[in-house]
């Protein structure tokens, strides 16, 4: 029978433990090593994940990792990641400010991919977004990490799963400044026509719901032709980005501009 057969998966909530600092003895490594890597079951179900995976024991050193997280971290072989803990692997810019290694650090206080850790030798699912500065030549990787608890043959380990998301941060990047875009006036930031016909038929709606007035100012410059005639439409410009911070700085944030 596999020994993929007793895998359990642990789902048990409690106050998070202390993360060890200390590192399995040499054979116990090495068994464990073994134990992953002789499993057949484990490589097909690795390799057919679509995320990274990285299997780290109860001292979150690794004993087995598949390609697409070997390609993520930028490494090549196997031997480059056994026996060592994520942020070593992944070439964490802090992992080595302390001697105790990574995760002992105080920028590790507020790593996402360390909480997920800790969430599962706590014996729960954990999900994080990490923002990982790396080692000087090493970009930065923008990661949701994933870890699920589980025992192996009398042992306690945890799936460290991680996915590259930064193609999905520029995207909603984009989206936020399309948007943007659309709602606002390039010259002024303030709100456009579109944007308040939208939020006018709300306004309307609340007002008539709950019976209260609603107000509506229409402002105008005055000779604001002479200026452009004048001065040129540059100066122009100026003079509707002033105005502009003048209403802003003048009303309420519940106002709509």
């Amino acid at each position: 029978m596999s020994e993929i057969c007793e895998i359990t998966v642990y789902m048990k909530l409690e106050t998070l433990p202390p993360l060890s600092h200390e590192y399995a003895d040499e054979e116990r490594i090495q068994r464990q090593i073994k134990s992953w890597q002789d499993d057949q079951s484990i490589h097909l179900i690795a390799e057919a994940m679509p995320t990274g995976v990285l299997i780290l024991n109860e001292y979150r050193q690794a004993v087995f990792a598949n390609e697409l997280f070997l390609e993520i971290a930028g490494l090549d072989s196997m031997d480059e990641i056994l026996g060592k803990r994520p942020g070593k692997i992944l070439g964490c810019a802090n992992a080595d400010l302390e001697e105790k290694g990574c995760g002992s650090s105080l920028f590790c206080k507020n790593c996402g991919a360390l909480r997920a850790i800790a969430t599962s030798l706590n014996g729960s699912i954990g999900l994080e977004d990490c923002f990982l500065t790396r080692k000087s030549g090493l970009s930065a990787l923008e990661l949701r990490v994933k870890t699920t608890p589980i025992e192996k043959t009398g042992e306690k380990f945890t799936i460290f799963a991680i996915e590259d998301i930064s193609m999905e941060k520029e995207r909603d990047a984009l989206m936020d400044r399309l948007k943007v875009m659309s709602e606002t006036d390039e010259l002024t930031g303030l709100y456009n026509r579109r944007y308040l016909y939208n939020e006018a038929k709300r306004e309307i709606a609340r007002a008539i719901r709950y019976q209260h007035p609603i107000t509506c100012f229409m402002i105008d410059i005055d000779h604001f032709k002479t200026v452009n005639d004048t001065y040129g439409h540059m100066i122009g410009d100026d003079v509707l980005v002033k105005f502009a911070e003048v209403l802003v700085d003048s009303m309420r944030e519940v106002d709509l501009i």
